[in-house]
This record gives C-alpha cells, structure tokens and sequence, in this order.
C-alpha cells in the first residue's frame, strides 16, 4: 500500500547519535521522586494562587465585597437573578437597560456553575453574602484548573516532564493571571480553560487507538463524546468560541487533502462528536439566527461542520483515494457551503464588516474601549506595548521557541498529528491575537505552551549538538573558560556557593532536569515580571466605589434588584461605562450599560441625553425613561451620526464619529447638558442647570483632573415670580458648599417679558440640606437696582411651588 505524504513525515525515526545527550542515572528512589514532584507541584500552585490573590485587600474590604471590573457586575447580576430562579438561568435583566431592561446576550453556563457551587456551599439556600463570596473566588478555582490543565496538555504534546516547565511558566504568565484575578468574576478565565480543554479534546480524537480488540466505546467513544462535550462547553460559555471551532474541521478537512487515509477516522470522530455538540446545544439556543446570541446559528453551524466531515469519511473511503479526486471534493464541498452561505450573507455581512473594521481602530467602539484596539498598533505605528501588557516581556522570546522546536522536529523527525493540529491552531490563535487586544486570552496557552515545549527541548538540543560519548562535553569547556574569566571579577566565595548550590541540584534532580528547571524559572520570570513587579489595581477605583455607595444609601431603594419580574421604580442615567457598576455595585436601574450590544436603545437615549442643548430636551427624554438620577463623571464620548444605525447588531461601521468632549469647540461643548452638569462650578460661562439639582460630588481617582463623580436629582425646582422693567435681566444668585467639590457662586439667569413679567426655576433649598449640597440663607434676586432676598423651602424645590418675589430699590 502506498504510503502518504504526511505518513511518512510523522513517521518516527531514531535520533541520530550526536544527538543524543548523555544517559543520566536518577539517584533519588521512587518515593523521593514522587516526593519531591508532590512538593514541587504544591510550590508552583501555591505561586499561582498568590499571583491570583494579589486583589484580595480590594475585593474583601470593610465595606463590603468589591468586584474589579464593569462587565463582572454584570455577570453578577445574572449570578443574583439565577440563584432566585435556579436551575434556569435567565436571560433577562431589569436593572439594565431601564425601564424595558435588555435581552441578556452571553451564554450560561459561567453564571450556572457559580450560582450551582454557592448553592452546594450554602445547603441549597446561600445567602447574599455566599454568593458574592463564591462569584469573587470562583475564577481564581478556574485559573488553577488552566495551569493544571496546561501542564497536563504540554506531557502530551511534549513528553513526560514537559508539564513542570509548563505549571511554572502558566503560574505567573500575565494573559492567564489576569483573567483569574480574585473579584475578576468575568467569563475570560472560563473561556481559557474551555479552549484549553478543546485542544486535549481535539487531541484525543487524533491519537491512534491502542489495542483494537478493545471495545468501540473505548476506542472511539470516549473521544467524541469528549470532544462533544468540549465544543459545546465552549459555546456555552462564549458564543464567540465558534471561531476557533470552525477551525478543527477545517483543519481536519486540509489535513484529509493531504495525508488522505491516514486522516479518515479522526474525521469520523469529529464529524459524530460535532452532531452530538449540536444536539446538546439545541435546548440552550435562541431563537433566530444571530451571532450576538447563543442561537440556531451556532446548532446550525455545528450540525454542517458535523455533516461535511462525515460527507468526506463517506466518500473518502470510496472515492477520494487519490490526492486529485480529494481536492475535487473539498472544492465542491466550498461551493455547497458557499452557495448555501447566501440566504444569511444579508444578516450577518454587517457584523462581519463591523468586527474588521473594529479590529484595525476605525470603528467608534475601538477608539473608546482598549479591548477591541489592535494589538500590535498604536497611534498609527507599531507598537508592542500592549503585546508586552498581555503577554510578558516573553513576548520576544516567541520566535526563539518556535526556532527551537522546529530544529527539534526536523532533527528528530517526530511530528505528530497531534503536534501538527496545536501548531496550526495557535497559529490560528495567533492571528486573532494579533488583529485585536480582546482576544489574549485565546492565544495565552498556546503561547505558555510553546514556551514551556522549547525549555523542555532545549537542553537536549543543544547538549546532543555539543557533547560527544568520548570527550568531555564542549558546553563543559566553555563553562571551565568562562568561569576562569569570572574568578577575577566575582568573589571566589560567590563561586564556590553558585557552583555547590548547582551540584546539588544535579545531584538531587539530574543535571537534565536542573537546567530545565533553571531555564523554566527564568522564563517564568521573564514572563510574569509585570505580575511580580507591580500590583494589579481594579478598574472601578476606591473614590467610585465611594459615590456608588452613597448612591445605594441615601437615594430611595427601588424593587426587583433579585426579582426580574418585579419593576423597579425609577432609573438612573449615566454615560453608558458606568451603566454595569450602577446596576451592580449601587443597586440602582441604569438606562445605560456596558452591553450596547443588547441595549442600543439605553445608549442611544444616554447620548441624546448629554449632547442636547436645550434642558427641556433633557427633561423629556429623563421622563420618557423614568429617571430621577443623575451620574455624571469625566468618562464620556460624543457619538454623533446616526445613532440608530451604531454597533454590531445593525452592523453598520462608520456610521457614527467619536469625539472627545474636551476636543469639541467650545460653543458646542459649553451648550451640551453634559457640559453644564459637570463643569458649571469651574466656568462662569456655562449655565448651571435649573431642574437638576447637585446632591454628591466624589472623586473618580482613575480619570485625569477634573475627576469629580457627581450626582444630580432631578426636580422640579421652585418658581420665582415677579416683575421687573421689561427685557430687562433678572439674576437669583446663592452660594454653594458641597464636600469633595467646593464652595461656588450660582447664577440663575432669565429675562423678563415684554409686559415686565418673570418666571425663575431655582433647584435648591434654602432653608434644608440638599443631601450633600448646603446652600446660602437666600437667594439674592437682583434685577436693575431692585433686590430681595428670597428663601425656598424643599417642598417648594419638589412640587414646583410658586413664589413671589417682591423686590425694593
């Protein structure tokens, strides 16, 4: 039988003598052996545990449990929500996107599995406490189970040992820590370990059977069943897994053109364990065919991936025995699938295009998010600092260890199918990584892998090039020439230590493993120097955490924050970037979240809301969304275009420019809602507002001066009423004190009318605090020479009483 192309180079074949190091005894018995790995193992997962813990003084804090970023309060909501309505995980939230609430968008499984550990933690019945608790540790648990999952994937693709180098490398390596921070309840750590196990699943189904006489459920049963699982525990947790997914048929398909026979039964396996996937993911679709959601467009894709690799085993083992007939096949296959792709080409072209044009800065959501920027540019240059941010100074070591294996491969001889389907997938990976800074968490173990691949390869490598069986090793020599040149400069005694300390570790370990642990220890180092060298501050800074608070206990507490079917009684309008932290850490509704995705409606009213000129325009669009406060800080982008036509679900890129409010002509800016909400207590020329009323003013430490965090109530405000000479100007001025803001002039302007009346709406109290906010004796009402002092009660400030104003000369 003729043998493939690809057989005959995964064919292992001995490794040349010079290759070969010298054989090694191990001194240490069994017992030690296991030993020595126990404590080892228990050493490295206690370093991983402590890169991990290093936010735990800013998650359990006297005033309670903080979470470390905006999109993990939304995933706790969902945790709240869930844990009230378990086992069904819904897929609804009323504290975003108020007072419709939005269409959660992110599968379930994330929030299932903590809500099921607190709730086998809790007897059944955990409290609130217990389940912030859970949700903060939960992705530590996950973080440990990729370092652990890692190891075991690099002994297989490597070999027996290759898994130290890697745990090490894995503990501190920056694009896996950061995922697993405690408090970092967001589904990134889930979606490393999904892919992790993915990749073993994938691997499986490669791997030869063993004995053949063995029964089918162990040959090929267990493979995709594990496979199925994967795929669809991918998906469950991110629906944008199907990227990668995609790739293992395509892989298999290319592999089949190739190496032809050699490659049919692993497509037998995927192409089964694909429809299993797909029947699985059936009950937890959407309805409709969207991207945006787990929906049927994820079953369909899968049940036609599972249906092209099965057509292919099919007619492979009956028709395609040649090369050119293989090619035929898998071209036809394109066109079907091509010609199939059409009825959907019209809704999903858009998300496609928009996911591009995001990718490379061009769109409005990357110039105001770091996530979707490209990674490898920045400010129309190449730059590495973010790549050295996701990945570790290592970054540089990459093409080294990919040099290093490939001379590995090709000196031995040994490529596995299983090796050829990871280097292909993290190239794969790589490509994501590289069009955009979101997708680290896809390319972070596969880049802990090839690291951890090339130490364990590297000293054989260079010891088979250098030592000789009958001759003092080469390296030996140059170690003896060095160390000679050093004993001028170093201090004997320091020699002495370094080379005793060296001995012993050869002594105890084998030299082998000494210097694989020695060159393991530097990369992880290397890598993980950011994670050593400086410590992780959260996203939502302790001065927001402040105000958040004040907002929960000193505004009115509003139904259904655990209950989705109960309404709650107002809202709360905010850019939408502190929609989740609103919704989460304040407990109060928000207009306007993080998901623009799933709430375009919320941010298209928080836009309209901030950019309108006049406050009667702000007014209606506050009332027709039920909202009674107002949070206000230095994060906000001017959209302006088409708002309706904005974000991945219409998918229409460029149809909106962003623009920073600092960067707007002054004209323009000074009129914005937003601007005289924020800055009227800095600028004279900007016109307080007269029915918001200033309540609380924080300090944003995250945001450059000014960085207040301010909240408004919204009123009605007091009416004062008189007369004065006609067209004349009539001004009600106080003096305003607010803590963490200041004491500052307010100047309420109007005019009066051609028959000599005037009508001035005034937001604060003067004869009671305004929360925070106290106010002078009186308003001081001029116009011309007339004057009087005027005092407005709170009732007048909230029922938009009347009062008349009687000035004298």
């Amino acid at each position: 039988m003729k043998t493939s192309i690809t057989a005959r180079k995964t064919t292992p074949r001995p490794m040349p003598t010079r290759m070969l190091p010298p054989e090694e005894v191990d001194p240490t018995s069994p017992v030690s052996r296991r030993l020595l790995g126990l404590m080892g193992a228990t050493l490295i997962l206690a370093v991983a545990l402590w890169a991990r813990l290093m936010t735990l003084d800013q998650v359990f804090t006297p005033a309670g449990i903080r979470f470390i970023s905006g999109d993990a309060y939304l995933h706790l909501r969902r945790i709240l929500i869930t844990a009230q309505s378990y086992p069904v995980v819904p897929y609804a939230d009323n504290y975003n996107g108020f007072p419709i609430g939005i269409e959660i968008n992110w599968p379930p499984l994330w929030d299932f599995l903590v809500v099921t550990l607190a709730k086998l933690l809790g007897f059944g019945r955990p409290s609130e406490h217990m389940l912030l608790t859970v949700a903060a540790i939960f992705p530590v648990l996950v973080g440990l189970l990729v370092v652990l999952s890692l190891g075991l994937l690099a002994r297989r693709l490597f070999g027996r040992g290759a898994e130290w180098p890697a745990w090490l490398i894995a503990a501190l390596y920056p694009a896996l820590q950061h995922p697993s921070l405690l408090g970092n309840v967001d589904h990134h750590s889930g979606v490393e370990l999904s892919h992790v196990l993915l990749v073993m699943a994938t691997i499986a189904v490669l791997s030869p059977s063993g004995d053949r006489r063995a029964p089918w459920l162990r040959q090929d049963g267990l493979p995709i069943v594990a496979l199925a699982a994967a795929v669809a525990g991918a998906l469950l947790v991110w629906m944008g897994a199907i990227y990668l997914i995609a790739f293992v048929p395509a892989f298999l398909a290319l592999a089949w053109l190739v190496g032809g026979l050699s490659w049919q039964r692993p497509i037998w396996r995927a192409g089964i364990a694909f429809l299993l996937a797909a029947l699985f993911l059936l009950p937890f679709a959407r309805p409709g065919l969207t991207f945006i959601n787990l929906s049927l467009f994820h079953t369909v894709a899968l049940l036609g991936m599972g249906v092209v690799l099965i057509g292919l085993g099919l007619l492979g083992e009956t028709y395609a025995r040649t090369r050119r007939r293989r090619l035929l096949l898998v071209g036809v296959t394109g066109l079907v699938i091509a010609i199939l792709s059409v009825p959907l080409a019209g809704r999903f072209w858009g998300v496609v295009i928009a996911g591009l044009v995001k990718a490379f800065g061009r769109y409005p959501w990357a110039q105001n998010t770091y996530e979707w920027q490209p990674l490898l540019f920045e400010n129309g240059r190449v730059s590495f600092r973010r790549a050295v941010s996701a990945y570790g100074p290592s970054i540089f070591i990459l093409p080294l260890a990919l040099a290093v294996l490939a001379l590995w491969h090709r000196r031995t001889g040994r490529l596995s199918q299983a090796q050829l389907f990871f280097y292909s997938w993290t190239a794969a990976a790589g490509v994501l990584a590289s069009v955009t800074f979101m997708h680290y968490q896809l390319f972070g173990p596969s880049a802990v892998l090839l690291l951890a691949g090339a130490t364990y390869h590297a000293y054989d490598l260079v010891s088979g090039y250098l030592s000789h069986r009958t001759a003092e090793p080469h390296y030996m020599r140059v170690l003896r020439v060095v160390s000679a040149r050093c004993r001028s400069i170093i201090p004997a005694h320091r020699l002495t230590q370094t080379a005793a300390v060296s001995e012993t570790a050869a002594v105890l370990f084998g030299r082998r493993a000494t210097y694989r642990w020695s060159l393991a220890l530097v990369l992880a180092v290397v890598s993980g120097w950011s994670v050593i060298g400086s410590r992780y501050q959260s996203e939502i800074p302790p001065g927001t955490y402040a105000t958040l608070d004040w907002l929960r206990t000193h505004t009115p507490p509003t139904s259904g924050y655990d209950q989705i079917t109960v309404q709650p009684e107002y809202g709360i309008m905010s850019p939408w970037g502190y929609g989740d932290i609103i919704a989460g850490a304040a407990q109060r509704p928000a207009v306007a979240d993080g998901e623009h995705e799933t709430n375009l409606r919320g941010f298209i009213a928080s836009q309209q809301f901030f950019q309108s000129t006049e406050e009667d325009e702000a007014l209606r669009i506050a009332k027709e969304n039920n909202v009674r406060y107002v949070l206000v800080g230095r994060f906000f982008r001017v959209f302006q275009g088409d708002l309706s036509r904005f974000g991945p679900p219409t998918g229409m890129p460029g149809s909106s420019q962003v623009y920073a409010v600092d960067r707007m002509p002054d004209a323009q800016r000074n009129r914005m809602i937003y601007t005289r909400l924020f800055s009227w207590m800095r600028s004279p020329q900007i016109a307080p507002p007269q029915h918001f009323r200033l309540i609380h003013a924080g300090v944003e430490e995250s945001a450059p001066p000014p960085n207040n965090l301010l909240i408004y109530e919204i009123v009605p405000g007091a009416r004062l009423t008189g007369t004065a000479n006609p067209g004349q100007e009539v001004v009600a001025s106080l003096q305003l004190t607010v803590p963490g803001l200041g004491s500052g002039p307010l100047r309420f302007v109007t005019q009066a009318d051609p028959t000599g009346r005037f009508d001035l709406v005034v937001p604060y109290s003067t004869t009671a605090p305004n929360y925070d906010a106290r106010a002078s004796a009186g308003y001081q009402v001029t116009s011309g020479t007339g004057k009087a002092i005027v005092a407005v009660s709170e009732s007048a400030v909230q029922q938009g009483e009347q009062i008349a104003v009687e000035m004298t000369p």
